[in-house]
């Protein structure tokens, strides 16, 4: 009766974007026909704040977990590596998040020339996220808290496979975008959802296209708004305010991401069998997370 209660909603979740898989597989390019926006502003300004809300998180755990493990720990050599490795992961999500932010799926449009250079979004991203790591660290509190620093570990570990998982099933089915299907490539159109590209590594280097521009299946933004269930409930370990109310959290996380999830076909860089697909593989990963935490947290 617990589990029912607890993993009820999500189960009804899981079916809602079950019937849009099943949708979308029948009616995949006449639905992208019917709500792509190119370059909609709205649409743009949803898909930033899903970004902020998975990978702002995360840069801003880290400056948490800095302080936490700081305060717990007494030996010099241990706290230096404490220091670099937090550090480290900082400095390496915000590079990573600048490019996904500045992506052509995302805000590409408004940058001119072509600025796709590691160095370029190392700027990027200590201008547009790595400051949320210093102030982690500063509004965290000083005593510590060990179920806190072992549950925001275990977000970011759980975010950061489900990210890895996202980019692995991308880079293998290599599924054209919508907006690229468009520009009349030959050999790169419309695809079925769960069928894969042909001679896509080979399609890329001839029209010199990115490899996001075959990342369309499954949806990254919608797997990470559905993983905003387990993150948003931990900014309550930072905010005394917010304890308590996980559940209004979690209730705020599952209205949100509807916009941001089909922002991403309004941008035409994701069909709704991606999106759909997307939002089902945070789940379960949001499930198994819950799962573990109850075992061992």
């Amino acid at each position: 009766m617990n589990n029912i209660r607890e993993y009820g909603p999500y189960m009804g979740l899981v079916l809602f974007w079950s019937a849009c898989l099943v949708t979308g597989g029948f009616n995949d390019q006449f639905l992208a026909q019917r709500v792509y926006l190119k370059d909609n502003a709205v649409a743009v300004i949803f898909s930033v704040i899903g970004l902020y809300m998975i990978y702002g998180s995360f840069v801003f755990f880290l400056g948490i977990i800095l302080r936490q493990l700081l305060v717990s720990e007494n030996r010099k050599h241990i706290r230096c590596i404490i220091w670099i490795l937090c550090s480290y992961f900082a400095f390496s999500t915000s590079t990573y998040s600048a490019a996904a932010i500045l992506s052509d799926s995302v805000c590409g449009f408004l940058i001119q020339g072509d600025t796709h250079s590691l160095a370029y979004y190392v700027v990027a991203g200590l201008f547009l996220f790595f400051a949320l790591y210093p102030a982690g660290f500063i509004l965290n509190k000083k005593r510590y808290d060990k179920e806190a620093v072992h549950d925001l570990i275990l977000i970011l570990i759980t975010a950061t496979l489900a990210v890895f998982l996202s980019n692995i099933v991308k880079g293998f089915v290599m599924r054209p975008r919508y907006r690229i299907a468009l520009k009349g490539y030959e050999g790169i159109g419309f695809i079925p959802v769960f069928h894969m590209l042909k001679d896509g590594k080979s399609l890329l280097k001839i029209y010199g296209l990115k490899k996001d521009d075959l990342a369309s299946f499954f949806s990254g933004h919608a797997m990470n708004s559905m993983l905003c269930i387990m993150i948003l409930p931990a900014y309550r370990y930072v905010f005394d305010k917010l304890k308590g109310k996980e559940k209004i959290l979690i209730g705020i996380a599952i209205v949100s991401s509807l916009p941001i999830t089909f922002s991403r076909m309004v941008l035409g860089d994701h069909y709704l069998s991606d999106i759909s697909f997307g939002a089902i593989a945070g789940l379960v990963i949001v499930c198994i997370y819950q799962m573990i935490r109850k075992k061992f947290i």
